[in-house]
């Protein structure tokens, strides 16, 4: 398994572009993941967590220790693309790779707006 590891990174280190699309990943995921745990308070009321524009109840509450999910999800977004990426530059797939990485991007970004947005609903 370690000659499996050290052969990816050699592979993956000698393609700048595909190296700096997986830091990219890595750091923006970094970065949503401490925003994130530095922006849940614990609170003894209950929190919005959730806002749905169908039904007659818009606003859906949860205990505050709910919002760790964000986090969550900010941590198998990073790991399990970077690890995706990794296998697809040794299956001889870097194109798509290159493909899947921006999309990666892109739903951490979007993931930042929305959990922006939902905690500022969440402590009004």
């Amino acid at each position: 398994m370690y000659k499996t590891v050290r052969k990816a990174f050699d592979e993956i280190r000698e393609d700048k572009a595909y190296f700096w699309l997986l830091i990219a990943i890595v750091g923006l995921a970094a970065v949503y993941i401490l925003f994130t745990l530095l922006s849940i308070r614990n609170s003894d009321i209950q929190l919005i967590n959730h806002y749905s524009g169908l039904g007659d109840t818009h606003f859906y509450k949860a205990k505050w220790y709910s919002l760790y999910e964000f986090t969550l999800f900010g941590l198998i977004v990073g790991v399990m693309n970077v690890v995706m990426l990794s296998r697809l530059k040794l299956a001889g797939r870097r194109n798509v790779g290159i493909v899947i990485g921006w999309i990666t991007l892109l739903v951490l970004v979007l993931a930042f707006i929305y959990t922006y947005q939902v905690l500022h609903l969440a402590y009004l």
